[in-house]
């Protein structure tokens, strides 16, 4: 009866033990991977709430970084938008000063065909402008950046002046619900207003130069300030919409790191409370394997 007794307290004892081990050894093993990931909550069954919290944390931080790459391709458009702006004005700027010494009336005919020569060089390199490119697209080709946005002669194409193609705006979604127009189009650029295109200035004062016409080339001088003070303005926009990108980038960034903080709260373990827990448990499952082994031992005299 004795034995029989000793038996069921062994097997008791055994179940006890093997109970309590696996319990310390799931808890050390649940440590070793904190340890490992650095994570407090690996998956939800670690801490449901803390878990739920920091994905919705992390979707909404991963939106607001897909904005910002939107954000970026258009500052990065936006930027080569205006160092062709700041070109064109300057080309202007130089046509302004052509046009000063031409009017003198001291000129001499060939003076001043020479001066509607290098007119004619500031208009090509104008048109080279008005068709620069971002990679493969062409700047100012509205939606349809593929191909020119302008011929040979820096008119829209069909003619005549036909804006349809390349008066599109480019729409970038920068936010859940903001989107913002990012491109000069080549219809914005190509028209100075009352009818005239930012190349008849030039066209005009070099044709006024030829003409050793004095009035026409005055005339000829104030569309040239026209056109640059047209293509400035065009910069201004530009550069109010580079602003916008910045500022926008910014909150954007200020967000993500709240948001990442806030995340690594829920998530992170602390690694110095992680490794007194560890060397805690560790302890504990030595002191529980000497019990069982103490608890288990038996003699010859157990079963007189």
């Amino acid at each position: 009866m004795k034995t029989n007794n000793l038996a069921r307290e062994r097997a008791l004892y055994s179940a006890m033990a093997d109970r309590a081990q696996q319990g310390v050894r799931r808890k050390l093993a649940s440590l070793q991977e904190q340890m490992t990931t650095q994570l407090r909550v690996n998956r939800a069954s670690d801490d449901p709430t803390a878990f739920a919290e920091a994905r919705r944390h992390e979707a909404l931080a991963g939106r607001l970084e897909q904005h910002q790459r939107a954000i970026g391709q258009a500052r990065s458009w936006g930027e080569a938008t205006h160092a062709h702006l700041d070109a064109m004005a300057e080309l202007f700027t130089r046509a302004g000063e052509y046009a000063v010494q031409g009017a003198n009336d001291t000129n001499a005919l060939d003076e001043r065909a020479a001066l509607a020569d290098q007119v004619d060089a500031l208009r090509a390199e104008l048109i080279g402008q008005m068709n620069a490119k971002q990679g493969d697209e062409y700047l100012f080709g509205g939606v349809d950046t593929a191909g020119p946005a302008f011929d040979a002669a820096g008119e829209p194409s069909p003619m005549p002046r036909d804006y349809t193609r390349i008066a599109g705006p480019r729409m970038r979604q920068i936010g859940e619900q903001l989107t913002l127009k990012t491109n000069i189009t080549g219809a914005e650029l190509h028209q100075v207003g009352g009818g005239a295109a930012i190349t008849d200035s030039l066209q005009n004062l070099s044709a006024a130069l030829r003409a050793n016409d004095g009035a026409a080339i005055r005339t000829a001088m104030g569309e040239v300030a026209d056109s640059r003070n047209h293509v400035l303005q065009l910069a201004s926009q530009n550069g109010t919409m580079l602003g916008r990108l910045a500022a926008t980038d910014s909150a954007y960034d200020d967000a993500v790191i709240r948001l990442k903080a806030r995340q690594s709260d829920l998530e992170d373990a602390d690694y110095i409370e992680l490794t007194m827990d560890y060397q805690k448990s560790q302890r504990q499952l030595e002191a529980a394997l000497k019990v069982t082994a103490s608890a288990l031992k038996t003699t010859l005299l157990d079963y007189v």
